[in-house]
């Protein structure tokens, strides 16, 4: 349903998305394809050390409470929109 309204809606929504977006898509998944993660042992522990030093600056439990209580606003507003699969 996302995709059919970011083609404008209607019944030709999705086609229109897809035509519009197609080239840019096909670009972004060649790109993803040549520079894609290894998961090596050394690729994992270079990103893991990124990642630990950014935790290090944030409040991990002020993020989960956020996005715990963005997420109950999400589901008590979608259970009053049946239409939205």
């Amino acid at each position: 349903m996302a995709n059919i309204s970011g083609g404008g809606g209607g019944k030709d929504g999705f086609q229109h998305m897809m035509q519009h977006l197609g080239p840019a898509i096909q670009d972004w998944l060649k790109h993803m394809r040549a520079h894609q993660y290894d998961f090596s042992e050394e690729s994992l522990a270079v990103l893991n050390e990124s990642v630990q030093e950014m935790v290090g600056h944030t409040n991990l439990q002020e993020v989960e409470k956020e996005r715990d209580a963005i997420m109950v606003k999400l589901l008590k507003a979608k259970s009053g929109a049946p239409a939205l699969v």
